[in-house]
């Protein structure tokens, strides 16, 4: 058991109450329903923040097989969450590396870094 485990439904209630609540300047409601998505989004990964803010605070405790399962598991689950929750926000989602976003015109298929090109042997 990780030590947010159990937290996660009063944290998106948290969050659902924040975000329904009256805006201030700048700021808009949102309603409840989508508010409700997004504490879901911000809460449903909160075993890979653990991990994550454990490995910011004492990286020398991991090997390097737990390092490379959890940063797998942190970017399957967690980056999707992220990005849906900005999305319900509001905010735009954007590849601002051009490396990590799905194409819009092939659905399900990943770019991944780019490559150099290797000259053809002559």
């Amino acid at each position: 058991m990780n030590s947010c485990e159990g937290h996660e439904p009063r944290v998106a209630e948290r969050i659902t109450a924040t975000l329904t609540r009256k805006r201030r300047p700048g700021f808009w409601r949102i309603g409840k329903k989508k508010a409700r998505e997004i504490g879901h989004h911000l809460t449903d990964w909160s075993s890979e923040a653990v991990f994550l803010v454990a490995l910011h605070l004492k990286p020398e405790r991991f090997t390097t097989a737990e390092i490379d399962a959890g940063v797998g598991a942190f970017l399957i689950h967690a980056s999707y969450h992220v990005a849906s929750a900005a999305a319900l926000y509001g905010f735009p989602v954007t590849d601002i590396v051009d490396v990590t976003m799905l194409p819009r015109n092939e659905p399900g298929k990943a770019r991944g870094r780019k490559r150099e090109r290797k000259p053809e042997a002559g």
